[in-house]
């Protein structure tokens, strides 16, 4: 009996660790106690999780958890050189993120279909209420300081920071789960797109486009090469940014092209940007620099609008390197697990974010899951395209089974 209410319990212990993690950035603009129980809430599961680690050693912690140290040591580090005010605040967003990371870890090994199960009730769950909210709501549920309107997920251009992570999860979880995509996670996609369009939120649509064109041919064509698309990512993020910055290259979009050479105004905050990084281009300013937002009206400031731009601004290229040592890892994986379909959707999902993240400015919470996800993908069972819809309940297909007791019997 102890046993079966120990294990009764493990679904409400994860939901209590991971819930207060995934705060929203509406709850940002929520007055009054929410937004501290929230901080303190994933401040408490934090320390759960390290009382776990060093107290109960119930994890023999392998190498490549230490690649997501240097992230957040650079920004520390930084910090210090350049914005010592911000300093508390650095630490304690470091203290919590890298918590959630080593609770995959610990986790991801022991209670895989749990942990994804848990993680899919609440990705499914907010995407499935910013939906609802949206149709009471179709004004948003407020206004961001720059006047945009907002709902459960954030503004128009954030919901696909949720949703693309999210879709992920729900996918692996129903193929880890069923052998194959369920109808519910289906919804979900279509919910998704439906209310990216009643929004018109043109970069996020392409994205959740793009990802679902990606996971088509994962499913029904073949392996994707990991270095090929983060040579993709590279190459999009250093033509966005560093092109269109280009007086030339902007003069020939607006003469040649009639289009909106500065993208609502990004290009200006980026050539901004530049001009604070060649000041600071080894350590940056610091994380959460005041001066490292820029004002382009008398009511309203804004960051880089892009995180690749913003880490150079905060912990100049010391930073900008550290950071890209995680998805580098990641797709490393995808290389050495050629065929895995959970690593294959997992790296669909990380590439349409990374892209999405040259143009948009977001919360790293999101990726730095996705990656150490990504990074135990050898916790997951060997799974090919082959063998999507060919296992039942979870099982695998009884061929599947024969052959393996037939290898054990030779061994």
């Amino acid at each position: 009996m102890k046993i079966k209410t120990r294990l009764d319990l493990l679904p409400a212990l994860f939901l209590f660790i991971l819930f207060p993690f995934i705060q929203q950035r509406s709850l940002d603009e929520v007055p009054g106690i929410v937004p501290t129980l929230y901080k303190y809430g994933s401040f408490l599961a934090a320390c759960c999780i390290y009382s776990k680690f060093f107290i109960m050693h119930e994890i023999h912690i392998r190498k490549h958890i230490w690649i997501f140290l240097p992230f957040w040591g650079s920004y520390i580090i930084s910090t210090v050189l350049g914005s010592l005010a911000t300093l508390p605040r650095m630490i304690f967003n470091a203290f919590i993120l890298f918590s959630l990371v080593l609770f995959i870890y610990m986790e991801i090994r022991n209670n895989l279909e749990l942990l994804l199960q848990m993680l899919s009730y609440i990705y499914g769950g907010f995407i499935f209420m910013n939906m609802v909210l949206d149709f009471v709501f179709p004004g948003g549920l407020y206004k961001t300081e720059g006047y945009h309107a907002a709902h459960l997920l954030g503004d128009d251009n954030a919901i696909v920071f949720v949703a693309l992570p999210g879709l992920a999860i729900m996918i692996c979880y129903s193929l880890l789960k069923l052998g194959k995509i369920s109808w519910l996670v289906w919804a979900e996609i279509a919910i998704t797109e439906i209310t990216l369009l009643r929004l018109w939120s043109v970069s996020a649509m392409a994205m959740v486009t793009m990802f679902i064109f990606m996971l088509i041919f994962v499913l029904k064509i073949g392996n994707i090469n990991g270095w090929l698309l983060f040579a993709g990512v590279m190459f999009a993020m250093f033509v966005v940014l560093f092109g269109l910055t280009n007086q030339y290259v902007q003069s020939f979009i607006v003469n040649v092209l009639h289009k909106d050479a500065t993208l609502s105004g990004r290009t200006i905050l980026w050539h901004l940007a530049l001009e604070m990084v060649a000041e600071k281009p080894v350590f940056g300013y610091g994380g959460y620099y005041e001066a490292g937002r820029f004002a382009l009206s008398a009511t309203y400031t804004y960051s880089a609008h892009t995180p690749y731009m913003q880490m150079l601004i905060d912990g100049g290229i010391v930073l900008f390197i550290s950071f890209f040592i995680v998805p580098i890892a990641a797709f490393r994986q995808v290389e050495k697990h050629k065929g895995n379909i959970f690593l294959g959707v997992l790296s669909c999902a990380m590439t349409c974010m990374m892209v999405n993240y040259i143009t948009e400015q977001v919360r790293f919470f999101h990726f730095f899951l996705l990656a150490a996800i990504m990074m135990n993908i050898d916790a997951f069972p060997e799974m090919t395209r082959k063998e999507v819809g060919t296992r039942k309940n979870g099982g695998i297909n009884l061929y599947g089974k024969i052959l393996s007791f037939a290898k054990g019997t030779r061994e």
